[in-house]
């Protein structure tokens, strides 16, 4: 509707400067003679009439009005034009400034998202390293402990088995001891008893020869 108001107000431009239609005064017809810009003005020496020159003024005036409210209204319309233009461009600036906003916000959370598993991954393998290193320390311990628990063990046997061998020596020397302390005795008790017996022949046969 605004493209066609700078045409509407030329058109009417247009009309205000060809001012009134006169009738023909001639006897030979009454038909109209439109005027146009191209009719010859009248003669210098024809005098106009105060109605006529106050009418030509007031066309001229009108069709100033008309030539400058059509130029106004074509500066208007090249004015909202060009702000439509303006609005357009800033409107299509924008829509690319979101869009590489989100192209921008994608890529930075792509990156992230990126920079996030890459750590990830690197605290998972430091944590699966240090599980490892863990494991390999407590079995390393596990195998201390039971070679200690065994060198104990062997150290506990081996010091039983001398307690039991010097127990089993000492045993078979009191036994030994015991049985040279019996055989001394009985030793003795033979003698005993073989000095008792020849006490007691003497003593007989000195009561016999008596």
């Amino acid at each position: 509707m605004k493209n066609i108001i700078p045409f509407v107000a030329l058109f009417t431009a247009s009309l205000v400067a060809a001012g009134p239609v006169p009738r023909n005064s001639s006897p030979y017809g009454s038909a109209l003679r439109v005027r146009t810009e191209h009719v010859a003005p009248p003669p210098e020496h024809v005098a106009l009439a105060p109605e006529q020159i106050k009418a030509e003024e007031e066309r001229k005036a009108a069709e100033e009005k008309a030539k400058a409210d059509a130029m106004e209204a074509m500066h208007v319309a090249e004015a909202e034009a060009k702000e439509k233009a303006h609005q357009e461009a800033a409107m299509q600036k924008e829509l690319e400034h979101q869009q590489q906003a989100k192209e921008m916000e994608a890529m930075h959370q792509a990156e992230e998202e990126k920079k996030a598993a890459e750590d990830k991954a690197k605290a998972d393998a430091m944590e699966a390293m240090h599980v490892a290193e863990a494991e390999a320390k407590e079995l390393e311990h596990q195998k201390q402990a039971k070679e200690m628990e065994a060198m104990h063990q062997a150290e506990e046997e081996k010091k039983a088995a001398e307690e039991k061998a010097k127990a089993d020596a000492m045993e078979a020397m009191h036994q030994q001891e015991a049985q040279a302390k019996e055989l001394e005795h009985q030793q003795q008790a033979k003698e005993m008893e073989a000095m008792h017996q020849q006490g007691s022949f003497h003593f007989a046969l000195a009561r016999k020869y008596r």
